[in-house]
């Protein structure tokens, strides 16, 4: 199973990450956004933070939360308490076709066999995704 998920800042930080293990699609989309805020919070990379996932699930899970005996509360919990450390926090969904830049990145990581990588500066292979992300974006 894998899911991708990508993050960026107001100020235009970006972060994506991806989980891969024996579980659903849902969690590893869960782990997907925990990691991605964690990387924010850690880093100190913005205060104000817009998630866009392709699990509709998933974004709702983390807008509205669940309750304690549903099997992923822990993780959603630990989405939502975190994502109060910013002044602005956004989750919505967006179609898969739009989330290529963060869908190349995590592909990416294999062939790295890297278990963390961030990139300084915008690596040339994802500026033909990047247009491509916002020209869908744009006729949404």
């Amino acid at each position: 199973v894998w899911g991708s998920d990508g993050i960026v800042s107001r100020e235009n930080m970006a972060s994506c990450g991806g989980v891969m293990g024996l579980c659903s699609i849902l969690k590893s989309e869960l782990w997907a956004i925990l990691h991605g805020l964690r990387i924010l919070v850690n880093r100190n990379l913005g205060r104000q933070v817009i998630i866009e996932s392709d699990s509709s699930t998933a974004v709702r899970l983390v807008n509205e939360g669940l309750f304690g005996s549903h099997p992923y509360f822990c993780l959603v919990q630990e989405i939502r308490e975190l994502s109060n450390q910013f002044s602005l926090f956004s989750c919505y969904h967006i179609l898969r076709e739009v989330n290529l830049v963060a869908d190349i990145l995590v592909k990416c990581m294999i062939v790295l066999e890297e278990d963390f990588f961030v990139y300084e500066s915008l690596p040339s292979f994802i500026y033909h995704l990047l247009l491509a992300d916002n020209s869908a974006f744009l006729s949404i």
